[in-house]
């Protein structure tokens, strides 16, 4: 019988090691919830008997009225969102119960005529959801060894490290409709639409710290490229204005990365 290489047995072992930890993370999951699995394998929708409720990819907020009655929020996260990871780049949620608790009642009390786009919520959450979060950027320095050389996304740049984070000040959240999310161009483009059982999409987390954290200059460029709808909404005197907004900030902070 032929040997394996050694390259081969590791990456068999780190195969396994991380299929046990999915196994695991499911029957965790399970045990405290009823759970239903998408057609998209990149979505777990539990949903759980209790409130406050986490992570797998997918919670609901419930909350009785004092009537009574039940309100209800679902919520599910795309697998290429990593604010809930242990290692992630930017913003971190640290205490994903109590996020999700306010988001719940954010959501449920959003006004939907704030909206620029139909069913893309931006969600400015209260002083109370700051310290469920790390903050996504801290000040820029000009040490190299305060960076971390990272890959997102199929782009590899630096990052400052998680512990130069600046003390979060604010606290947003993009939450998209069903709708508005399988309408997204990117979304439809890498077939990563949810089913009509998702009522919201959790698109982005962004804690910041200083001034109003504009786009990246790579998420700027994408969307000016046609990738969200709502920059084909802009003005010329609003793109040349967010493009001046967004060199001063890119000067002065940086993304932070585990």
């Amino acid at each position: 019988m032929r040997e394996k290489a050694p390259e081969v047995e590791a990456r068999a072992s780190l195969q396994g090691k991380r299929a046990l930890r999915e196994d695991m993370n499911v029957r965790s999951i399970k045990s405290r919830c009823s759970f239903k699995r998408h057609e998209d394998p990149s979505f777990l929708c539990p949903v759980y008997h209790d409130s406050p409720l986490r992570l797998g990819a997918g919670a609901v907020w419930r909350k009785r009225t004092e009537k009574g009655e039940s309100m209800e929020v679902k919520m599910t996260v795309p697998h290429v969102l990593s604010a809930f990871a242990p290692e992630t780049i930017g913003t971190k949620v640290i205490d994903p119960d109590r996020f999700l608790a306010i988001l719940g009642g954010a959501i449920r009390g959003h006004d939907l005529s704030r909206d620029r786009v139909p069913g893309q919520h931006f969600i400015v959450l209260s002083e109370e959801a700051v310290n469920t979060v790390s903050c996504g950027v801290g000040r820029r320095t000009a040490n190299p060894d305060d960076y971390v050389v990272r890959a997102h996304r199929g782009r590899v740049d630096a990052y400052l490290r998680r512990d130069l984070a600046a003390p979060a000040e604010s606290l947003a959240v993009v939450v998209y409709t069903h709708d508005a999310y399988n309408a997204d161009p990117q979304v439809a483009a890498e077939g990563r639409q949810v089913g009509d059982d998702v009522p919201h999409v959790i698109v982005a987390v962004l804690a910041s710290a200083g001034p109003r954290p504009p786009l990246s200059p790579y998420r700027f460029v994408s969307n000016l490229a046609g990738g969200n709808r709502e920059a084909t909404l802009w003005s010329a005197d609003e793109i040349r204005a967010m493009a001046q907004e967004i060199v001063e900030y890119d000067q002065g902070w940086c993304v932070v990365a585990d």
